[in-house]
């Protein structure tokens, strides 16, 4: 999966709740606000000033005391936003509310305001809204359509396009609006957008105060919406100031200009992957954390695992003497810890006395988290995958609703779906369900077959130990049925041999070899070497 935690340094902790494609519960935090009359159509922003753009006027501000330092005015018709590229002020410019539609480029140099440079579009694909740099040398454009007055004949905001061009503004692809915002946003359009990385957007409305979260597709034409985050701002054009990746944005109202910090979360991109199977890009789990830095399911091997890129981290689960859901994967805690016995015959209390052994068995300053404590760590950051609690869910499900990570958790059983639908009932209307499947076992296809009928599962963990096996040659129709393929990676016993010790030596023989069977979820003990070579290979 492409997206990662983008490091915009905004305290906006964003959660997975519906709102369209998805709504984020926030708290974000102001860094600085400034009094701007003229932030009419948009803001721009450097490491030492920021400019408030209305429909003919330019004005350079100081950030250290928000007085005004430089002004351009001239006789342009409409701008609608600026971009600081290369110490240049890039604002895109249209004869809104005109029609036909007109656009043009309009370049002025950040220190004193001088209009420099132009490229006109003229009548061309829609009104062009915004700008911004992407990779070394291209640039996004966005030209929008509209229903109201501006409205070309025929043509609606559905029309509205995004295009990548190269430096001298040749077109080299494009997307479209996905309908549902289409139908959310009408009759105005995208007024503002900013690109975070090679394959994530954040696009602003004309006034309503968020902004949305996008995927740039590796296939089709439709742009992904990720995420809609409420913002301070009221819509038009956005600014990110990329020394110190803070956001910035205007209020019409008020004549404000606003700085804020915020952390996009990876969450809400990850469950739309897990929604898409046929996405080239793999998933990586990372078992038990990342033990070999840290001790097994412990906070700090979560941690890594958020740090390093995984997807999701499986964990497991078992009670304590008072019932209490702690993370240890054997039943006793002799291997893993600096005490002994089972786990249940140890209070919580009691179990935080000791310490956890990292994988050279020797005692850490780490101890044994509760999952309610692993749960807090990883909300909006990584997906979990929870293991060894299937027949004590009753006790997990509880602290999800608590922690608010229930859409983030994969849940998983060696079960048929008749027993799933007994043991879960409707809480699998909450929650994701995985089911094991041994591919050796001679009731494996019917059970796959119920579970098709019934539950359609965002993924199975496949378990072979035969490279024959007919089953193996159906991985790809499962996947166009809506489910991904789990394989673990782990040891010989799990997948025929193709285990992550030996892809060391050769890795396109391994995780090659799994991913041309249409493998696209690794549960992995080396996670960092795979997300490295997925990365490699342009999958991740």
């Amino acid at each position: 999966m492409r997206f990662s935690l983008i490091s915009i340094t905004l305290h906006i902790a964003f959660l997975s709740l519906l709102h369209l494609c998805g709504q984020a519960q926030s708290v974000w935090q102001e860094l600085s606000r400034y009094q701007a009359p003229n932030a009419t159509q948009a803001v721009a922003a450097d490491s030492e000033f920021f400019y408030t753009i209305s429909n003919s006027t330019i004005v350079k501000h100081s950030q250290e005391t928000g007085e005004e330092l430089a002004r351009w005015r001239g006789p342009l018709k409409h701008l609608n936003s600026g971009a600081i590229i290369d110490g240049k002020l890039y604002c895109a410019n249209s004869n809104y509310p005109q029609v036909p539609m007109a656009s043009s480029l309009e370049i002025f140099d950040c220190k004193t305001l001088r209009h420099i440079g132009s490229h006109s579009f003229g009548h061309y694909i829609g009104s062009f809204t915004w700008i911004d740099r992407i990779g070394e040398d291209d640039y996004l454009l966005m030209f929008v359509h509209y229903e109201n007055q501006a409205q070309e004949r025929g043509k609606g905001v559905g029309y509205t396009t995004l295009i990548r061009t190269d430096n001298q503004f040749r077109r080299k692809g494009g997307w479209i609006l996905p309908k549902s915002l289409v139908d959310y946003l009408k009759p105005t359009s995208i007024s503002g957008g900013i690109v975070l990385s090679e394959h994530t957007l954040l696009l602003s409305p004309h006034h309503n105060e968020e902004v949305y979260l996008f995927n740039i597709p590796d296939y089709g034409y439709e742009l992904e919406w990720i995420e809609t985050i409420p913002v301070p701002f009221q819509g038009q054009g956005l600014a990110l100031d990329h020394s110190r990746n803070t956001l910035w944005g205007m209020r019409r109202d008020t004549r404000e200009v606003i700085e804020i910090s915020m952390v996009i979360s990876p969450v809400p991109a990850l469950l739309k992957a897990l929604q898409a199977p046929m996405n080239p890009n793999a998933l990586v789990v990372a078992h038990r954390g990342d033990w070999r830095h840290a001790p097994e399911n412990s906070l700090q091997a979560i941690k890594n695992s958020i740090d390093m890129g995984a997807d999701m981290v499986e964990i497991d689960v078992r009670l304590t003497k008072d019932g209490i859901p702690v993370l240890m994967h054997d039943e006793t805690i002799d291997r893993t810890t600096t005490g002994k016995g089972k786990v249940s015959e140890w209070t919580l209390s009691d179990l935080k006395t000791l310490n956890l052994r990292n994988g050279a068995n020797h005692p850490t300053h780490h101890t044994i988290p509760t999952l309610e404590e692993a749960m807090i760590i990883a909300k909006g950051k990584i997906l979990v995958n929870l293991d060894k609690c299937y027949g004590f869910f009753d006790n997990i499900y509880p602290i999800l609703e608590s922690t608010g990570t229930t859409h983030q958790v994969l849940m998983k059983g060696k079960v048929t779906w008749e027993e799933c639908q007994k043991d879960f009932g409707t809480r699998l209307n909450d929650i994701m369900f995985m089911p094991i499947i041994d591919l050796e076992d001679p009731n494996a296809e019917a059970i796959i077959n119920a579970y098709q009928t019934h539950l359609h599962p965002v993924a199975y963990e496949m378990i072979f130990r035969n490279t024959e096996n007919p089953l193996l040659s159906k991985f790809s129709t499962i996947r166009e049925s809506g489910s991904h393929i789990w394989v673990n990676t782990l040891w010989e016993s799990l997948n025929a041999g193709y285990e992550d010790d030996a892809a060391l030596e050769n890795p396109e023989k391994i995780y090659g070899w799994l991913l041309d069977k249409g493998v696209t979820i690794f549960q992995t003990d080396r996670p960092e070497f795979l997300i490295n070579y997925l990365r490699e290979n342009k999958l991740k």
